[in-house]
């Protein structure tokens, strides 16, 4: 499972899924982010990435957070590359909230339904 992180991810985004995610046998957990260490969430507390987007690491799960930061990370190509090639690999793609606007500039949602925040419908 590859967890997506940027600045302003929203924290119950991350650490909600990931409870369930952590039950389940043999998954491995990588928080990846443009760089290694503490990327803060929108809340104040930091969450450490231990891979690069650039190690090209493919995942069988991607989680696309939402957050604040997903205003700003719309328009980062590392970012909106990285969801792209992962999702035409992976077998389960997953999005919370604004992370749904990732994936619609990746072009992983089209031709599909899909929802978020209200105010971030545009």
């Amino acid at each position: 499972l590859g967890v997506l992180l940027f600045e302003g991810f929203e924290l119950l985004d991350v650490f909600g899924p990931l409870e369930m995610f952590g039950q389940i046998d043999d998954l491995n957990i990588d928080m990846v982010a443009e760089e290694t260490g503490a990327i803060m969430s929108a809340q104040g507390p930091a969450a450490m990435a231990q891979e690069l987007l650039s190690n090209k690491t493919d995942y069988d799960i991607i989680l696309v957070p939402g957050g604040i930061g997903t205003r700003k990370e719309v328009d980062n190509i590392e970012v909106i590359n990285w969801i792209s090639s992962q999702a035409s690999k992976a077998k389960y793609i997953a999005s919370v909230c604004t992370g749904s606007a990732l994936l619609a500039r990746a072009g992983v949602l089209d031709g599909k339904k899909a929802t978020t925040n209200k105010f971030a419908f545009s």
